[in-house]
């Protein structure tokens, strides 16, 4: 029973806190592929993404009924208490230590493949230390190429390694055929929706667009990403029969090639729940309590932050995000740009914009590639054929984004391309409006 309870406090915590961390663009776009899936939509053919589709898939299943934020994020929940429970089942008590890093590293408790990738981690590591089937851990090994591919195969290629090495060689076979199951499956959707072309191009031929033009300049990541790689192979060295310094080291690929902050987090949660932890031997502490401590200091301190910056209203009334927080201002704002579908309802209206999911979500519009401009997005040679999609939009109004951050993943040529080839006719906060010369 007091488990139970446990449970309960943790999930309705992590819930609270989802709900009031400011609303992010990886969490929209995580929601809305999942959404679009969930509408009929194809990935790849009729909306634009560079990973493999396995966690949208999964969040999609949910959704078909009634598709909303709120869902993904009570999943996502489901989710972190599921991965506390397998590392509970690895190092008892001092699993709780993942809560606190979901929360401290709160960029990680947001909806995403990310986390998903880390969650599949865990069940990993947990099938190893039982030693279970090695199709059921190809199987996993299989899934996780299908969330990430290029994180999965790094994986992959550390597992075979590793086992290489340790001379276990009979075992990777099994293991192939394991990663092959989930593969194939995946194969024959690409075949039957006639979207292999259209996957390659992004997922594959287009990796070379995306780590071209997101890779960040140097900064104090790469260091850290040089000494965890340093890190991880002398522990490899000291330990090679240890197939968790072999999923680790795989695991650090997560931050190639953004080489940020934010990827670069879900690394030392990795780091410190399965090379830390194993390692920490103090007994007096009760990390059951600790971990929930936190968890409700952290709460308060974000609630009271949002809360005592602007006022709101819960739930709000911002189609599929009424049940996240959005002040009252923000929402006012989203209220006047879904106006503009009123105002200017002649027009095939086209968003430019970071946020256009967003806007499209809110408004039940039909997302399509245009909706998603961020740099690499578009495959091998991805800026042309952006312009080509332009060229294209018939009686288009373009409602182009005029502010943006220094790291702002947007393609800004494309907007500066409308800029040039079209005329402004209206103006809106930081939007201008522009219709075909």
């Amino acid at each position: 029973m007091k488990k139970i309870i446990k449970y309960v406090v943790l999930f309705i915590l992590i819930l609270i806190f989802q709900i009031f961390i400011p609303l992010d663009l990886d969490e929209i776009w995580n929601y809305g592929f999942a959404h679009n899936i969930a509408t009929g939509l194809i990935p790849y053919k009729d909306f634009n993404m560079v990973i493999t589709p396995l966690y949208p898939f999964l969040c999609s299943i949910f959704l078909i009924i009634k598709s909303n934020l709120i869902i993904v994020q009570i999943l996502q929940a489901i989710l972190i208490l599921v991965s506390s429970y397998l590392c509970e089942k690895m190092y008892k008590d001092k699993a709780n230590i993942l809560l606190i890093l979901f929360f401290c590293f709160f960029n990680c408790i947001y909806p995403s493949y990310n986390s998903f990738l880390l969650f599949l981690l865990i069940i990993l590591c947990y099938l190893e230390s039982l030693k279970r089937s090695d199709y059921i851990i190809g199987f996993i090994l299989g899934l996780m190429i299908l969330t990430k591919q290029s994180v999965g195969i790094c994986i992959l290629a550390s597992s075979i390694i590793y086992l290489c090495i340790n001379k276990k060689i009979d075992k990777i076979p099994k293991r192939l055929i394991g990663v092959f199951l989930p593969l194939t499956i995946f194969i024959i959707y690409l075949l039957l929706s006639n979207s292999y072309k259209e996957f390659l191009d992004l997922c594959v031929y287009g990796l070379y667009d995306f780590g071209k033009y997101n890779r960040l300049d140097f900064n104090f990541i790469y260091i850290l990403f040089l000494v965890s790689l340093i890190v991880m192979i002398y522990l490899i060295i000291k330990k090679r029969d240890s197939y968790i310094y072999w999923y680790i080291l795989g695991f650090l690929s997560i931050d190639v090639p953004m080489f940020d902050i934010n990827h670069f987090n879900y690394f030392i949660i990795a780091f410190t729940m399965f090379i830390i932890v194993p390692r920490i031997n103090i007994k007096r502490i009760n990390y059951n309590i600790l971990s929930i401590a936190i968890m409700i200091v952290l709460n308060t301190l974000i609630i009271f932050n949002t809360v005592g910056r602007q006022a709101f209203h819960y739930p709000n009334k911002v189609n599929h995000f009424e049940y996240k927080y959005i002040s009252n201002k923000h929402e006012k704002e989203l209220n006047k740009i879904k106006e503009i579908y009123n105002k200017y309802n002649e027009y095939n209206i086209v968003f430019l914009s970071r946020s256009s999911y967003l806007y499209k979500l809110m408004s039940d519009k039909k997302i399509t590639y245009l909706d998603l401009i961020s740099r690499g997005n578009f495959g091998y040679n991805g800026e042309d054929k952006l312009y080509k999609e332009l060229d294209k939009q018939k009686n288009a109004l373009y409602v182009v984004q005029t502010t943006f951050t220094k790291d702002d993943q947007t393609d800004i040529n494309a907007l500066i391309y409308i800029s040039k080839k079209c005329k402004k006719i209206d103006e809106f906060k930081d939007f201008k409006l522009y219709i075909r010369k």
